[in-house]
């Protein structure tokens, strides 16, 4: 049996006969909810604090702000973004 080249009912025969599909493209909505999760929340619970740095200008130990926690400030060279916490 010939067929001709590019022939679309070729590639509907191959997938019949060796039972493999195209990938085709993935709906981003279920990578992107994957990739939300839960934020790491649990992992949280499970590490220690961290220990916080030493100001390489005064040697104070700083401290996570509130405003942005990932982000280490000195409460003795910048008492204005501790906040509540220095």
């Amino acid at each position: 049996m010939t067929v001709p080249l590019f022939d679309e009912d070729v590639a509907a025969a191959a997938v019949v006969a060796s039972g493999v599909r195209a990938a085709g493209r993935p709906d981003p909505a279920v990578s992107d909810a994957a990739l939300v999760g839960d934020g790491f929340g649990w992992l949280a619970g499970w590490l220690p604090a961290p220990c916080p740095p030493g100001c390489e200008r005064c040697g104070a130990l700083m401290v996570l702000p509130p405003a942005v926690p990932v982000l280490w400030v000195c409460p003795a060279c910048h008492p204005g973004e501790v906040g509540s916490r220095g």
